[in-house]
């Protein structure tokens, strides 16, 4: 006697119920991941809108600025109530206009030399000086808004 091999799918019970099954599941991997993400995202953004608050109240005066070959020299007093967790100084030299960022931190009420290598810019004629807020580890927010540009003196 020979046996005849049947050739039979899965029922189409079985099958729905099976694409269902998945479809529940993949949606339900998108849900816990995309509320993992969402709440990381919104405490991110938390943080940094607490330091851009912070910003507001930062306040501090260039007491002295001069240039010395490829060396600017800085006297920044911090007269507001908040730590000042750094600088960038856009410097704007004869030859081009660069960034420099430094993480000199300023106490309330202290003042501070900051001595910043410019290289080759050519002479320097004035500086915008932003003051910087650390948001957290390696994370630093420019306050734009309380920023000073002073002029350089020759040293």
């Amino acid at each position: 006697m020979k046996k005849r091999l049947s050739k039979k799918g899965i029922s189409p019970l079985i099958a729905t119920v099976l694409l269902v099954g998945f479809t529940v599941s993949l949606i339900a991997l998108v849900i816990i991941w995309a509320r993992g993400f969402i709440t990381e995202k919104a405490q991110k953004e938390d943080i940094l809108a607490q330091a851009r608050i912070k910003c507001q109240s930062l306040s501090f005066d260039v007491t002295y600025l001069a240039q010395g070959g490829s060396s600017l020299v800085t006297r920044v007093k911090n007269t507001g109530p908040q730590n000042i967790d750094g600088f960038i100084f856009r410097i704007k030299g004869s030859d081009e206009t660069q960034p420099l960022e430094t993480t000199d931190i300023i106490r309330r009420a202290d003042s501070r030399e900051i001595q910043t290598s410019i290289g080759d810019v050519g002479t320097v004629s004035t500086v915008d000086i932003i003051p910087r807020i650390r948001a957290g580890k390696g994370t630093y927010v420019p306050c734009s808004g309380q920023h000073k540009e002073a002029r350089v003196k020759s040293a």
